[in-house]
């Protein structure tokens, strides 16, 4: 297997087990969500938490596109740096972008 082959293959096994472990961590959540204690097993423990994430008044969110207007008028005038960085875009057989 060459390394361009290696490459996708570990790609795609990558995305399945992504896909299977959000599965996962959903059914282990409901069934240990109720514990009053962390879930020990013989493979480690497992435990929720909340996350928390914020939603802001229509003020915040119109001040939000007022910072991303200037932050592209300072991209269209020079002012702010561009910073690039080199990095693999890959598409899998039959998904390439059409010319």
């Amino acid at each position: 297997m060459n390394q361009y082959e290696r490459y996708a293959f570990i790609r795609e096994k990558i995305r399945i087990l992504k896909e299977e472990m959000e599965e996962l961590e959903t059914r282990i959540i409901i069934r240990i969500k109720d514990l009053t204690g962390p879930m020990k097993t013989q493979y480690g423990t497992f435990t929720t938490q909340k996350r928390v994430s914020w939603k802001y008044t229509e003020n915040i969110d119109r001040i939000k596109k007022e910072v991303l207007a200037l932050q592209k008028k300072e991209q269209k005038e020079g002012i702010a740096e561009k910073l690039e960085k080199l990095s693999l875009k890959f598409y899998e057989i039959g998904k390439e972008p059409k010319k």
